[in-house]
């Protein structure tokens, strides 16, 4: 009776370890019908949140490198809204200033229907003021071994404009040389001797 026992029992052991090949089977085949979970879609918590980092990383860093544009388009908006208003305002004055001109609110340089009599004398520290303005630039621009003699005998002003004439002499000589000159707003305009201007003149 032992040793059937023992048979029976060594016959079941080699039963437990015979693989059923038909149940083998269906497992496979249903392993492979479950779908496969994608690696971002993770049980485990830690993988998801450094993908979600990572993403993060992403979008900052190409938000980084994007050019301002909205700078850019409000300064050229500025630029141009400037440029508008210098033109609108330039084209204002422009306006006003000729219908004031055709109103005859203010005058173009143009001669009155009737002249007035106005002096044409200078005050004593006038007439010394504009000789010594010509005779300046005179002595410089005249080239003279030594200094030369100044004699400025006329002085009158006409309006705001000043003419002074006179003559010079050179060193040792009796010779008169004749020159005449316009004064506008305290500076010499013309400067002229024996026909020649000397008043900007290039050197």
């Amino acid at each position: 009776m032992r040793i059937r026992r023992f048979k029976m029992a060594d016959n079941k052991k080699k039963n437990s370890k015979t693989i059923n090949f038909a149940e083998k089977k269906r497992e496979i085949a249903n392993k492979k019908q479950i779908p496969t979970e994608p690696p971002l879609i993770h049980h485990d918590n830690r993988v998801i949140q450094y993908d979600i980092n990572k993403m993060r990383e992403k979008i900052n860093q190409k938000s980084k490198n994007k050019k301002p544009r909205k700078s850019t388009n409000l300064s050229r908006s500025k630029v141009q809204l400037a440029l508008y208003s210098v033109i609108f305002l330039l084209f204002m004055i422009l306006a006003v200033y000729r219908v004031l001109a055709i109103t005859h609110i203010i005058e173009l340089d143009k001669p009155p229907e009737k002249f007035v009599s106005q002096s044409t004398k200078l005050s004593t520290d006038e007439t010394v003021k504009y000789q010594d303005i010509v005779e300046s630039l005179l002595a410089k621009e005249v080239k003279a071994n030594g200094n030369i003699d100044m004699v400025t005998t006329s002085v009158h002003k006409n309006g705001d404009t000043v003419f002074c004439s006179g003559y010079f002499t050179y060193p040792d000589e009796k010779n008169k040389i004749y020159f005449d000159s316009v004064v506008k707003k305290d500076k010499v305009a013309s400067l002229l001797v024996n026909g020649f201007e000397l008043k900007d003149r290039k050197k």
